[in-house]
């Protein structure tokens, strides 16, 4: 039969509290379903140690002192590129034994400090802008090959109007790129970020 885990300290303490009263070991282990064994070591264990709850258990100790998870966050906060090998390196300087990359990546963690790749933004051409405004301003003007809707037109009153048509071409001729342009590509002045 497999093993099972350890009883809980509350199991224990009613295991305590139920002998206390008068009840043997084997009447414990049917009220409290667990094995007549359990309880029998539950007791011995309390006799020995005078108390219910585990005792230390030695683990493996830490490989980084409090001093030194310290300075692994502030280093990376102070300078957000740099990578665990190089962390770890600058670390490692100071001290004896050397520490793995992965350990200075789970201090890291620990600190709630994730590595993260800041995201490449596009470069968008004079002619992708110039398409992205066109587009715009035909979902703008109701999507239908620049018309707008009667509702639209109602609340806003047509724009296109005699008077307004020649600032509208003007604006037009503005964003307008000549075709030589278009066809060899844009130069590196007009390569900008968004």
């Amino acid at each position: 039969m497999a093993r099972k885990g350890e009883l809980s300290s509350e199991t224990r303490q009613s295991i305590l509290v139920l002998r206390n009263e008068g009840c043997s070991m084997r009447e414990i282990a049917k009220k409290l379903k667990i094995s007549y064994n359990g309880v029998y070591c539950s007791l011995q264990r309390t006799a020995q140690t005078g108390s219910t709850e585990n005792r230390t258990r030695s683990g493996r100790p830490r490989c980084t002192t409090k001093q030194e998870d310290k300075y692994i966050r502030v280093s990376s906060l102070r300078n957000r590129h740099l990578t665990g090998p190089q962390l770890a390196d600058s670390l490692n300087v100071t001290r004896k034994t050397p520490v793995s990359t992965s350990t200075v990546k789970r201090r890291l963690r620990d600190a709630d400090h994730l590595g993260r790749v800041a995201n490449k933004k596009p470069y968008l051409r004079l002619a992708n802008k110039t398409k992205r405004l066109r587009g715009a301003k035909e979902k703008n003007a109701g999507g239908r090959g620049g018309q707008r809707s009667p509702q639209l037109q109602e609340c806003a009153g047509d724009p296109t109007t005699e008077d307004e048509q020649p600032q509208v071409q003007e604006a037009a001729e503005v964003h307008r790129i000549p075709e030589e342009e278009s066809e060899r590509g844009p130069t590196p002045k007009e390569t900008v970020p968004l």
